[in-house]
């Protein structure tokens, strides 16, 4: 179980971006909910607004996400919230997955991706809300990084929690990454589904912004229900 290392002042500051994460969080639900689509369209009026393609701490956060996986070869991944694609370039590259599917909500950053994965045969860009459109499928591998921090409630977390499930195969792998310690959290309702076992929680205490990895894997059946 990862927990905050370092001197008392270390602690009591990463408690104190804690709160602050969790206020702006519950603050977030209670915008109209017009505001998420003004936002990502005003914030994609900008290429890369985060910079994703050029920053150092995103490049280390990537190659740690793809680390903590099983290495073998996955027939369908999913990532949800891929931006402009700049991480979905990566897993293409990766060559570790068959197939790489990749939403967003925000358009203009869609179209980018789109563009940026072209070459890509095997990649396919959506615009859609994960929580809304079907027919996708299952899937193997699911990511979904720094999407969680979106919801606005416990209780959409909950709801994002049964979508990814309803889409991961039984014996499928689900990576959460979140910046640390919010990620305690975002990923609390994950963690206590007894359809997820967690494989394993990595935290990064990097200078820039900490963060967590979670790996977790769907439980098939019998393994819910072992006295079934």
């Amino acid at each position: 179980m990862p927990k905050w290392a370092g001197s008392g002042l270390a602690f009591l500051q990463g408690e104190a971006r804690f709160a602050l994460s969790v206020l702006n969080f519950y603050l977030n639900g209670l915008l109209p909910q017009i505001w998420p689509r003004l936002y990502w369209s005003l914030r994609y009026r900008q290429v890369d607004p985060w910079a994703y393609e050029t920053s150092e701490y995103e490049t280390r956060k990537y190659a740690a996400t793809l680390h903590c996986l099983p290495s073998h070869q996955y027939r369908r991944a999913l990532e949800v919230g891929c931006a402009e694609g700049v991480f979905t370039q990566r897993l293409a590259a990766w060559g570790q997955a068959d197939s790489v599917l990749g939403v967003d909500v925000a358009e203009v950053a869609v179209e980018r991706a789109q563009e940026r994965l072209r070459p890509a045969s095997q990649v396919v860009i959506r615009s859609a809300n994960i929580l809304q459109v079907d027919g996708l499928g299952e899937f193997d591998l699911i990511f979904c990084a720094e999407t969680l921090s979106h919801m606005g409630s416990y209780r959409r977390l909950v709801k994002m929690k049964d979508r990814l499930l309803s889409l991961l195969e039984p014996q499928g792998y689900l990576v959460l990454v979140d910046s640390w310690p919010m990620g305690r959290l975002l990923h609390h309702p994950f963690k206590k589904d007894p359809r997820f076992s967690v494989l394993s929680e990595r935290l990064e205490p990097d200078a820039q912004r900490p963060y967590v990895i979670r790996l977790l894997q769907r439980r098939n059946e019998c393994q819910q229900n072992p006295r079934a």
